[in-house]
């Protein structure tokens, strides 16, 4: 299994722990839905014409109603599960900065995400690591909304 693809079956590991913990307080999220593909992408060495390359998606179904309402709780939703990875993993891991666009129905694919942890290099090379200071960056930025204080998640200062 591909780093990338590992990664994203990690976080739709904690996002279904996420949803979890919002039904148990009965916190309203965007509907996420997770999915994985493998697609054929061009080569960029000699003598290898393609490659397979993991394509991991997560599908959001949007609810019917006003679309800049759905964006927020899209944004807000997924803001909330960064600090909730913070929390579970203390501090060392944080899944942030998602990029997702609407397909043109009711639906919005979510087609990355950044992660940041403190672990060797080695142990984890995951793209768009920047460490320590992507931590950092994630703490002094994130601000709580309706999601993370309904879920009652522990301050992100406090987390050790």
């Amino acid at each position: 299994m591909s780093y990338e693809l590992h990664r994203f079956y990690l976080m739709k590991e904690l996002f279904e722990d996420f949803e979890t913990a919002a039904m148990d307080k009965t916190v309203e999220l965007a509907d996420l839905r997770w999915s994985y593909e493998m697609v054929r992408v061009p080569a960029s060495y000699p003598g290898c014409q393609w490659l397979m390359a993991p394509a991991p998606t997560m599908l959001k179904v949007m609810p019917e109603g006003d679309q800049q309402n759905n964006n927020l709780l899209v944004a807000q939703t997924l803001a909330a599960f960064s600090h909730f990875v913070w929390v579970v993993k203390k501090g060392h891991t944080v899944h942030t900065n998602f990029s997702y666009m609407p397909d043109g129905t009711n639906n919005a694919l979510v087609v990355g995400a950044t992660t940041h942890h403190d672990r060797d290099e080695d142990e984890a090379p995951f793209p768009r690591n920047e460490g320590a200071a992507g931590l950092k960056d994630f703490k002094d930025m994130h601000v709580c909304n309706h999601v993370c204080k309904g879920l009652e998640l522990q301050g992100l200062d406090t987390v050790s």
